[in-house]
């Protein structure tokens, strides 16, 4: 059949059934009285013969009224079963969109899955079918479909009357611009709108190629001063492809690779990656486009790195199954020695995160301290918290239960005995507020017991006279005048404890040296815990960190770092607390250069952050879960900048970056952004895989907006506390747009370019006089200054070669006004064949219909489309010989309405087994004022006598809501 949804037997026989009851020895002499009707679709429809086919296909729906109907005049079905079909019902009717016209959506479905690339050329479609209440297709009325305000997509065509198969329509739609784009569905016949809203999105196209290009200069290897590559991918139209997941990845060397969070191109299609090194070595690095089936980048950048000393190596390497972001890096990485303590090679170490997310991260070296934000960042002068440096050897940081914030040094003068210390620091300046503990040898870490919130705190010191090397010490009520130092434990056969961590209920976890050999210790929530061996001999490194939950408040799991030893690489790996036997030294491994020296540091969003050297690495799953924390923690959303400051002004743009924390698998979350006051609206975004989500809003109008983050993460709703944005008076924001403008045009055509330009901060919106407009379609351009209406106008000429072209406008601002841009594809046409009639007068008859259009209500700065159909009603048999009409010029005023589609064409007679020659004319009504338009459609043809036939025109502008 030729119906868009295939009719089959099945339900044919039990429409039948339902309309004649089950006697079917009645139906032949009822459906032969059919034959040659709508109600089946003939045997040259189909593409064959009687002989082969018969009747042909039912036509279902028109078939069954048509059946219902006879069956009421013989009696052989009761008169209450007579149908027709009804008037069209807005909530009944159907208006779907779908990707392929081979695959259609159930009549629930009312978004595309998946993105359609914008690239103009690729389809999407939407099918409208009327229906009645009864859900009888209804045929022979005529459907506009409309795009959302604001949208560049093109609709094809833009009007159709719905066929007698099944009471449908069917409209193509493409776009040139990523949106998502809500269409309304009108039966202009009867003025019926229909309540579907299809919705489709037109998605970033995927990249076709890609370029990778390396620093203009060879790079500096002092392990701070950036390299920057740059990897550009386009589509196919040249475009840059924004929101692209690119990967930079080094072949061999010790360099370290930081790239923006998340890891996606700019609006050009472009993404730049920070490298750094402290090694003089030649490094080659390729790039992989993940988001478009991880394809490869052509080519490489090959950096040669000169100068370097640092003692550090590069990235850490994940095995299967994890993923290992640079989070921070730029931190002064060396070999030292101070207050009689010989320390190895160290860079970033001490980690604490404040109740915001924010990491605050020493520089063991130094005893700088940098604070970073949920996307991390440089260790420099905008993240660096002191101005006097803490001193060498500052070792660990910690937030307690109250928030107060505290810093370890190993030592303070020339020697360590007796002169390391614990001190409070203020988190927005580092300075020291104050000593909490004094005279203490080598304190390396700081823990809090989330039982007791007490401080604890051990030595790392060896030898030199050390007396309380295996000591681990408790600091009580630390956030008063008084803090009390008590002596908490001392670690059997230990020389030195490196770092702590504790489990909820209060259990200890301790890295240290048993007997000569690292290991790990267990110490009970008591005073005093009762001490057990974990691990011995193991290998240890000297970060811990426990993470899951099991049902008594222990840990799961910890998490360690481990140099290479016993024929393993150097790696970070997990030792299971749940089973009486310790898992194999490469359980959980993530090879790399670790050597031991690091810290490792669970974070609200339950990702490992691990400090070593050079950097701060965030490590993952591959999925982007995190899933490191305990198992019982609910999901938070927190939302960045949690203070807008300084206040910006009207007219610029504010972004915001929502995180969602403990939740499991992270990417893809829905997540709202709700701004309320004076420039509200919301906005919708998916988290990537670090949890976060990104907003950007421009400030309309000036005032106070308040501004929320939420989401729903595993059925539980999380929102955000709110941030307030303090709008300064500044520049009203413009809005330009193309509706006036045609689509189309043959090549070397001369084109009317027009653009209405409106002040969306005025209220009501007004329109903008004086001002210049700059269009571009192709490689050509013109220039035109508005009117008092908002409008301008050019002529240009259509690039000489077919195919998809951009038509853009752009208005450049001014002291008071924002610029503003719009953009729509254009199509440039073949050249049609030269008609066959000449313009010599010919005799004959058009039909032209509707006879007037009345466009009713549109916004001002909005626009509607109608369309007049003009048909040669001639002729052609054994006694008539009707001419072809041509059909030379339409023009529409006044400039509200413009003829956005013409007929220029040769119209032929009917004839048999030929339709009549038909033609459209499109006209868009686009109101500048709220006021009332009447104008005149002209439509000019080769007749004799000259014949010219006069639509009118009517609509009204309104102010939209």
């Amino acid at each position: 059949g030729t119906s868009l949804a295939a009719p089959v037997w099945a339900g044919f026989t039990a429409l039948l059934n339902q309309s004649i009851g089950r006697n079917l020895g009645f139906l032949n002499p009822l459906i032969y009285t059919l034959v040659g009707t709508d109600a089946f679709h003939t045997a040259t429809a189909m593409g064959s013969d009687f002989a082969h086919v018969g009747l042909g296909s039912p036509n279902l729906n028109v078939l069954k009224l048509d059946l219902s109907q006879t069956s009421a005049r013989t009696a052989i079905a009761p008169a209450a079963d007579t149908q027709s079909a009804g008037a069209v019902s807005a909530s009944e009717s159907i208006a779907q969109p779908f990707a392929s016209a081979a695959v259609i959506l159930s009549p629930a479905e009312q978004t595309v899955p998946g993105d359609i690339p914008s690239d103009g050329a690729t389809k999407a479609y939407v099918l409208v079918e009327l229906l009645d209440a009864n859900d009888n297709s209804v045929s022979g009325k005529t459907v506009e479909l409309t795009a959302g305000f604001g949208s560049n997509v093109q609709i094809t065509p833009s009007s159709g009357v719905t066929s007698v198969d099944n009471g449908a329509a069917l409209f193509t739609v493409t776009d040139l611009t990523p949106e998502t784009v809500s269409f309304t569905a009108t039966d202009t016949t009867d003025g019926v709108t229909l309540t579907a809203q299809p919705t489709v999105i037109f998605g970033v196209p995927p990249a076709v190629s890609a370029i990778i290009s390396p620093p203009s200069q060879n790079g500096t290897a002092d392990g701070s001063t950036p390299a920057v590559i740059t990897v550009t991918l386009q589509d196919s139209l040249g475009r840059g492809t924004p929101g692209k997941l690119v990967t930079l990845a080094p072949q061999g060397g010790n360099s370290v690779i930081s790239a923006p969070s998340p890891a996606v191109t700019d609006g050009s299609g472009q993404i730049q990656f920070a490298v750094t090194d402290s090694h003089t070595e030649n490094v080659t690095y390729t790039a992989t486009d993940v988001t478009d089936g991880n394809l490869p980048v052509p080519g490489t950048a090959t950096i040669e790195w000169g100068g370097g000393s640092g003692c550090a190596a590069g990235s850490p390497t994940p095995v299967n199954g994890y993923t290992v972001n640079t989070f921070a890096t730029g931190f002064t990485t060396s070999t030292f020695s101070y207050g009689g303590v010989n320390f190895g090679c160290y860079g970033a170490y001490g980690m604490a995160f404040d109740s915001s997310g924010n990491l605050y991260v020493a520089d063991k070296p130094t005893g700088n301290i940098y604070r970073f934000g949920p996307l991390g960042g440089v260790a420099n002068s905008s993240t660096l918290l002191t101005s006097k440096a803490l001193g060498p050897s500052t070792s660990a940081l910690a937030f307690d239960a109250a928030g107060e914030f505290f810093a370890a040094r190993v030592a303070t003068t020339g020697s360590f005995l007796n002169t390391g210390d614990i001190v409070q620091v203020d988190p927005s300046t580092g300075a020291i507020v104050r000593e909490v503990a004094t005279g203490l040898e080598g304190p390396e870490f700081l823990a809090v017991n989330p039982s007791s919130t007490a401080l604890f705190t051990g030595t790392y010191v060896q030898g030199g006279g050390a007396t309380s090397q295996n000591r681990i010490y408790e600091i009580s009520n630390q956030d008063s005048a008084t803090p009390t130092v008590s002596d908490y434990a001392d670690v059997p056969g230990s020389i030195a404890n490196f770092s702590m961590a504790f489990a909820p209920n209060g259990t200890a976890y301790v890295s240290t040296f048993i007997n000569g050999s690292t290991g790990i210790v267990r110490l009970s929530d008591a005073s005093p815990p009762v001490i057990t061996t974990i691990e011995s001999g193991g290998g240890i490194g000297e970060g811990i960190a426990a993470g899951g939950l099991q049902s008594n408040g222990e840990a799961q799991f910890l998490i360690t770092g481990r140099p290479a030893e016993d024929g393993f690489p150097a790696g970070i790996d997990t030792v299971d607390l749940t089973s009486s036997a310790s898992p194999p030294p490469d359980a959980a491994q993530l090879s790399g250069p670790t050597g031991g020296n690091e810290i490792d540091a669970i974070g609200p969003d339950g990702c490992l952050y691990v400090a070593m050297h050079t950097a701060v690495y965030k490590i993952t799953k591959s999925d982007g879960a995190c899933g490191f924390g305990p198992t019982t923690q609910p999901p938070t959303i927190s939302l960045t900048p949690a203070t807008v400051s300084p206040n910006p002004e009207q007219g610029s743009s504010q972004s915001f970056t929502a995180t969602i924390h403990y939740a499991g698998t992270l990417s893809g979350a829905p997540t709202l952004l709700t701004v309320s006051g004076v420039n509200t609206q919301t906005l919708l975004a998916n988290t990537n895989a670090g949890g976060q989500a990104t907003f950007s809003y421009t400030g309309i109008r000036p005032g106070l907006d308040n501004v929320l983050a939420s989401a729903v993460v595993n059925s539980t709703s999380v929102s955000s506390s709110p941030v307030q944005v303090d709008w300064q008076p500044g520049l009203d924001s413009t809005f330009v747009s193309l509706n006036l403008s045609p689509t189309s045009a043959t090549p070397g055509q001369s084109v009317t370019l027009a653009a209405n330009l409106v002040d969306v901060s005025a209220q009501p919106v007004t329109a903008i006089a004086e001002e210049t407009i700059d269009f571009t379609l192709g490689g050509d351009g013109c220039s035109a200054v508005t009117d008092s209406t908002g409008n301008a106008t050019c002529v240009t000429t259509a690039p000489t070669t077919p195919g998809i072209e951009t038509l853009s406008a752009s208005f450049a601002g001014t002291n008071s006004l924002v610029a503003s841009n719009a953009s729509k594809g254009f199509t440039v046409v073949a050249q049609a064949a030269t008609p066959t009639a000449t313009p010599t007068p010919v005799a004959g008859a058009l039909r032209i219909a509707p006879k007037r259009l009345n466009f009713g209500a549109v916004d001002t700065g909005a626009s509607k489309t109608k369309t007049v159909r003009i048909t040669n009603a001639g002729v052609i048999n054994k006694k008539k010989h009707a001419a072809p009409i041509l059909i030379e010029v339409e023009s529409a005023t006044p400039s509200a309405f413009q003829v956005t589609k013409p007929c220029e064409e040769d119209l032929d007679p009917r004839a048999k087994h030929v339709k009549p020659g038909t033609c459209e004319v499109e006209v868009t009504f686009t109101p500048s004022a709220a006021q009332d338009y009447t104008g005149n459609l002209v439509i000019t043809d080769n007749l004799e006598p000259a014949f010219e036939t006069t639509i009118p025109l009517r609509g009204k502008g309104k102010a939209p809501k």
